[in-house]
């Protein structure tokens, strides 16, 4: 809950002074979409927020990640955070302690719907930098509960057939 409470402060801050550009639409039609930006040192100090559209048309698996590989004076970001909301519910990334700054999502059933993947953080080098990313979808697997009851669906299924069986072989050996 303070995550959230961080994240929303920041991106208020961020529309207040920050660098923000529209929402960039991705294109997921192959199943994978490659995002990325730079900031450029007129930025340098500044928070940023920026924002990726994109849409499921089924329930789908959803992972990805980003990068700022660069982490010094005078190139680098601070990632802060990021999200993918939509369809009235919202996901965290993972951050990954250490340098490069690496974020990475995995989401196992994502409803079908519209979304936005939002990465919020600050331009730390006095030069500024950059971030890039990946975002995959492929549909959604069926949970192990599904597979259980498909299994034991067709066990039932190949019971009745073989009972089916044996009654008519019975009924032939009568006559």
């Amino acid at each position: 809950m303070i995550k959230f409470f961080k994240a929303t402060l920041l991106f208020c801050a961020v529309a207040a002074t920050g660098v923000s550009h529209a929402i960039t639409m991705l294109d997921l039609n192959s199943g994978t979409a490659r995002f990325g930006s730079g900031f450029s040192s007129a930025d340098y100090g500044k928070p940023f927020s920026e924002q990726y559209g994109f849409s499921l048309n089924g329930s789908s698996k959803v992972d990805g990640g980003l990068i700022s590989v660069i982490s010094d004076a005078r190139l680098g970001l601070a990632i802060n955070d990021l999200t993918v909301a939509g369809a009235g519910q919202t996901w965290h990334g993972m951050r990954f302690a250490g340098d490069p700054d690496v974020w990475t999502f995995d989401v196992a059933r994502v409803p079908m719907g519209s979304y936005v993947l939002t990465i919020l953080g600050n331009v730390t080098g006095t030069l500024g930098g950059s971030f890039a990313g990946t975002i995959n979808v492929a549909s959604a697997v069926p949970e192990v509960n599904g597979r259980l009851l498909m299994l034991s669906g067709l066990g039932v299924v190949a019971w009745l057939a073989m009972r089916r069986r044996a009654k008519n072989e019975a009924l032939a050996a009568a006559r």
